[in-house]
């Protein structure tokens, strides 16, 4: 991908100028054209945009779907989202929070480590990511504010 490299925002890598031709994009990386700014998608261990790079809106609790991956959930409403067991090992989406938006775990599922929730508040410009360890199954990591 010519107009793409990795920068950061809060915590969540964010990909939006020149690649390196020798350095594959960092998986879970949210990757935006450079002079659109349009979002693309995210991407997998070997440096591939995965999923469709749409923004959905939500304003309803809801469990994360293997649909989920490679998108990004703008929240307009203060919502619970849940992981559950059973999503694919390169699965990554990110959110938008609005008010408070809480990540629950289902089914056993492990957020950073526990199956306690964790909540994340609207900050001006933030962001989080939801990331599938591969090295753990359902086991996932929640970066960013």
């Amino acid at each position: 991908m010519a107009n793409a490299a990795v920068v950061k925002f809060s915590t969540v890598p964010l990909v939006m100028a020149e690649k390196a031709a020798d350095r594959p994009f960092r998986e879970g990386s949210l990757v935006f054209h450079r002079d659109s700014r349009e979002f693309l998608g995210i991407t997998d261990g070997n440096g591939n945009i995965t999923g469709s790079g749409a923004i959905d809106t939500e304003a309803t609790s809801r469990e994360l779907t293997a649909g989920d991956d490679g998108t990004v959930i703008e929240c307009t409403a203060t919502i619970t989202i849940t992981v559950p067991i059973g999503l694919p090992n390169s699965f990554a989406c990110a959110v938008i929070p609005s008010g408070t938006t809480t990540i629950a775990s289902s089914g056993g599922a492990l957020i950073n480590g526990a199956t306690s929730n964790l909540t994340r508040a609207a900050v001006d410009n933030a962001m989080f990511a939801i990331q599938a360890r591969a090295s753990a199954a359902n086991s996932y990591v929640v970066t960013g504010t």
